[in-house]
C-alpha cells in the first residue's frame, strides 16, 4: 500500500523537509518516490531509515553528479530520487548514528553557499523581470503591471531565503575560523 503526500517545501526549507521525512520513517513510512510537491511512501519499520538532502553543483545527469551519487552511496546510503538538482539519500539506522552526508564545516558551508547562489539568482531574475514588467506598464500607460509587482514581491519573497541560509552559511565560516586557530 503506498501512500502519497502533497507538501510544499521552499529551496531555504530543506532542513525541515529533512526533518518531517524523518519523522514520516519514524512513523514508519519509508519514500519511495519523489516528485514536484509530491512524496510517495511505503511502509517500512518504525525508524528503520534516515534521510538527507543535497543540492548538487550540477544536474543529476552531469558525469561529476553522478559519481558523487556513487560515492554517497559506498558509505551505505541509498539514493532514492531527486527532483531538479535536489537529491534525496536514506540510510538504515544502526545503533543510534546519525546519517551525515557532510565530515566537516568547509564542505557543509560550500553546500550552503550553492543554495545561496542559486537563491540569489532567482531573486535577481525575479527583480529584473518586475522593474521591466513595470516600466513597460508604464511606457504603455497601462495599468496592468500585476506581473511587475507579483515579480517584485517573489523576489523580497526569496531574498528573505537566501538571508537565512546565507546567516547559517557566515556562522559555519566562523565556526571554521574558530576552529582552526
Amino acid at each position: 500500500m503506498r501512500k502519497v503526500v502533497h507538501k510544499i517545501f521552499l529551496a531555504w526549507q530543506f532542513e525541515e523537509e529533512e526533518k518531517w521525512l524523518n519523522k514520516m520513517a519514524l512513523d514508519g513510512w519509508v519514500l519511495a518516490d519523489v516528485g514536484f510537491c509530491r512524496y510517495e511512501f511505503e511502509p517500512c519499520e518504525k525508524g528503520e531509515y534516515q534521510y538527507k538532502l543535497e543540492y548538487l553543483e550540477n544536474s543529476t545527469g552531469s558525469k561529476e553528479s553522478l559519481n558523487y551519487i556513487n560515492f554517497i552511496e559506498e558509505t551505505g546510503a541509498e539514493y532514492v530520487g531527486n527532483y531538479m538538482r535536489w537529491v534525496y539519500f536514506r540510510k538504515k539506522t544502526a545503533g543510534g548514528e546519525e546519517f551525515d552526508i557532510y565530515s566537516d564545516t568547509a564542505s557543509k558551508k560550500k553546500y550552503f553557499d550553492r543554495i545561496v547562489a542559486f537563491l540569489k539568482i532567482i531573486a535577481v531574475l525575479n527583480l529584473i523581470v518586475g522593474i521591466g514588467n513595470i516600466i513597460i506598464a508604464l511606457l504603455n500607460h497601462t495599468f496592468a503591471n500585476s506581473m511587475g509587482i507579483i515579480n517584485l514581491l517573489l523576489a523580497a519573497f526569496i531574498y528573505q531565503g537566501y538571508k537565512k541560509i546565507d546567516k547559517k552559511a557566515q556562522k559555519l565560516a566562523e565556526d571554521q575560523i574558530l576552529f582552526d586557530n
